[in-house]
Order: structure tokens, then C-alpha cells, then sequence
């Protein structure tokens, strides 16, 4: 909105007292003028209706940044067999204003960028510009999920002798079980046995051997 610079300017006239003089601006204060260089021109009038005129140039700049009124949360990354993730577009997930410029011609950019392999929790900054080069960001961090379950490799079936009451000690297959996982070694999981190591048993049991990652 223009103000009134009229009250800025001071003239002399010979005829004239000088609070008599009638100062004038085009466009008027209040007029709404576009971003960019507008000329202002006040002009002074006398008692006897002669007038003069000054110019100048007024520089009209959008200095307010846009506004993000939603940022995405934390993102979960499923991982891959080989325990990397692809960072997908999340500038979609935006909601975004601007005083002058439209959503459309807003420049969106992300990163690092939609595609980027990750192998471990990753920030991601999202920024915002304007066409008068006003920029904001948010951020939030893609976080890796593993959904693979680890592959165990069990012994094979095992005969085992039993005593006079007929039965037996489960013995510990824990030591022998081996496995893989995509994103964790075997030192590193957590392995169980049921029925546990030592408890008694009789006739065919099944073992159950369970891998956690």
C-alpha cells in the first residue's frame, strides 16, 4: 500500500505563503502498486494555480519468506536385501503460502534428493523459494525399518541315547545354529532354543530355534 509522501517534500514559492501551497502526489497514498520500480510524482500548487512537479522512483521488494503451514514427520525407509534404503518425494507432503507468489511457481527442492540411496538414518531438509528469492525450510529425519526377517540354518535331526526313566537332556543347539540377515550380523541377534538347554524330554521333540535381528 503507498503511503503518502507528500508531507516529505517542501517548496518555496514567491507569492505564496509557504503553508498556502497544495501539495498533491499521483498515485495517491493508499494506492496499491505492484512489486517493482513505480514513479511518484508530487506536485505543488500555488494560490495564483501555477504548479511544478518532482520525480522519483519508488523500489517495491517482497521480503517475506514463504510460509510452511505443514512439514512431513519422520519418515520410515524400508529397507532392501542388502540393508539400503531409497529416499522417496517428499516435497508432495508440503503445505505451503506465499504473499505473492502462487503455490504453483513456488521452487520446491529436497535433500538429499528424491531417489538417494541411504544406509543409515538420514536428514532431510526441504526448502522453499519464492519468484523474489525468499526461502524456508523444514526438516525431519528418514529413518530405516528393517522388515527382513534374519534366515537361520538349523543342525540336522539329532539321535540322542536315554536313560533307564526313558527319557533325556535336551542338549544346547544354541552354539551351532548359524544364520543371515540383511542388515545384522549373527554375533549380534539374539538366538533362543525351546524347549530350553537341560530340560527333560521323552520321545521326539521338535526344537524350536528363533533368531531376532
Amino acid at each position: 500500500m503507498l503511503a503518502n509522501h507528500s508531507g516529505l517534500t517542501t517548496a518555496n514559492d514567491n507569492c505564496t505563503f509557504l503553508g498556502s501551497l497544495i501539495y498533491t502526489q499521483s498515485p495517491p497514498g493508499g494506492t496499491s502498486i505492484p512489486i517493482g520500480t513505480s514513479t511518484i510524482t508530487i506536485t505543488v500548487q500555488d494560490l495564483a494555480r501555477n504548479t511544478n512537479s518532482c520525480l522519483f522512483d519508488l523500489n517495491v521488494e517482497d521480503q517475506e519468506n514463504p510460509v510452511i503451514s505443514t512439514c512431513s514427520p519422520n519418515q520410515n525407509v524400508i529397507v532392501d536385501a542388502s540393508c539400503s534404503g531409497t529416499l522417496a518425494d517428499y516435497t508432495v507432503t508440503l503445505t505451503v503460502n506465499d504473499n505473492c507468489t502462487t503455490n504453483g511457481n513456488l521452487a520446491v527442492t529436497q535433500s538429499p534428493v528424491p531417489g538417494t540411496v541411504i544406509t543409515s538414518n538420514t536428514l532431510v531438509t526441504i526448502t522453499v523459494k519464492d519468484e523474489n528469492n525468499n526461502s524456508i525450510n523444514c526438516q525431519f529425519t528418514a529413518l530405516l525399518s528393517d522388515t527382513t526377517a534374519p534366515i537361520p540354518t538349523c543342525t540336522a535331526d539329532l539321535t540322542l541315547a536315554i536313560n533307564g526313566n526313558c527319557e533325556y537332556l535336551v542338549p544346547d543347539f544354541v552354539g551351532s545354529v548359524f544364520g543371515t540377515d540383511n542388515c545384522s550380523v549373527l554375533a549380534n541377534m539374539g538366538i533362543t532354543q525351546v524347549p530350553v538347554a537341560g530340560s527333560t524330554q521323552s520321545g521326539i521333540t521338535n526344537i524350536l530355534i528363533t533368531l531376532t535381528d
